[in-house]
């Protein structure tokens, strides 16, 4: 790289975070006003795994997938620990409220 590009990285890099930051101030305004509350989480969430996914992929090219069976006990696995989280908090709810 040559330093002229050298000395315009910094300058690059905030016009990115300048654009970034205030499109997502924008959006946030938009949402606000037009999406309901749990539509816009799952949406953020959505946009979030995406972009972490497509970023793991292209770090991790040379690494060998998880099979789906793999990938489904665990998520089996996950579902289950919280279904029973959520209903030992529910009796203990019930039971205080009694």
């Amino acid at each position: 790289m040559s330093p002229r590009h050298r000395k315009l990285l910094p300058w690059i890099a905030l016009c990115v975070i300048y654009v970034v930051w205030g499109s997502t101030y924008m959006a946030i305004r938009i949402v606000v006003r037009e999406v309901p509350p749990m539509a816009a989480a799952s949406l953020r969430f959505m946009a979030a795994g995406l972009v972490m996914a497509a970023i793991a992929a292209r770090v991790d090219r040379g690494q060998a997938r998880p099979t789906r069976r793999r990938v489904f006990g665990q998520r089996s696995r996950l579902a289950t620990s919280a279904r029973t989280c959520h209903t030992a908090a529910a009796d203990r709810t019930h039971a205080e409220s009694a």
